[in-house]
């Protein structure tokens, strides 16, 4: 669909934004290399990695005067794109305090103000699609078809269409299947549990991405608001 000022605008800022996310990983990669050659291992994650840097840069972990001086530029820069990054993302949530459609979305479980911002940058028009499983489809977020003969050969998720906006899906995904409560009682979390126990962490994250999606398609052409499951048994 055409995309109206405003919907461009909105794109714009979460190009800018995952461009932003792209270049501070590849800092933080190719700093954590750089200590590493030089004998100092970071632990996993951007605080182990920013402690053992202001070592570095304190004296504390000894590398060549040239090592210290690019360690230097490097948490600078990470530093400045940190702060791009979180100057977008409060630009964004305070879009989703004046827009009804994202202030909506954002009650699904799994989609925050990042995702709902970007579902209404694209203009999502809900027409365009038969049904929910189009949509997903749309989104990449349904299992490729090898079918023939009248058997049905599902494969891995198919990866297609709008690559953003699966990974925001897939992000909200992971992190609603890493915290599940295990004494959460609702329907999607039983069905989040059955789902890891029969195709692990991974393959219960791309299931919730897919019902999200098929969420999302419901309450644009409802026009709706998200409603919460029943709680059942477990």
């Amino acid at each position: 669909p055409v995309k109206t000022v405003e919907q461009l605008a909105l794109q714009a800022q979460h190009r800018a934004r995952a461009g932003w996310v792209s270049r501070r990983t590849r800092v933080c990669n190719q700093l954590r290399s750089v200590l590493l050659e030089q004998g100092w291992a970071a632990g996993r994650g951007a605080t182990a990695l920013n402690a053992l840097a202001d070592q570095v840069l304190r004296g504390a972990c000894p590398v060549p005067d040239a090592v210290r001086g690019l360690v230097e530029e490097w948490v600078s820069e990470w530093h400045s794109l940190s702060a791009r990054i979180d100057k977008v993302a409060e630009c964004l949530k305070a879009r989703v305090r004046s827009d009804a459609t994202a202030r909506r979305l954002c009650t699904i479980p799994g989609i925050g103000p990042i995702t709902a911002t970007a579902i209404v940058g694209k203009g999502l028009d809900p027409a365009r699609f038969k049904n929910s499983r189009y949509c997903a489809a749309y989104l990449g977020v349904v299992p490729e078809q090898h079918s023939t003969g009248g058997r049905t050969h599902l494969g891995k998720m198919s990866r297609r269409g709008d690559a953003y906006l699966r990974s925001l899906f897939m992000e909200g995904a992971h992190s609603l299947v890493q915290h599940l409560r295990k004494d959460a009682t609702d329907a999607l979390s039983c069905r989040i549990r059955h789902w890891q126990e029969r195709h692990g962490a991974k393959g219960a994250a791309v299931r919730v991405a897919n019902h999200n999606v098929r969420v999302v398609w419901a309450m644009l052409t409802q026009e709706g608001d998200y409603h919460t499951e029943a709680a059942m048994s477990c």
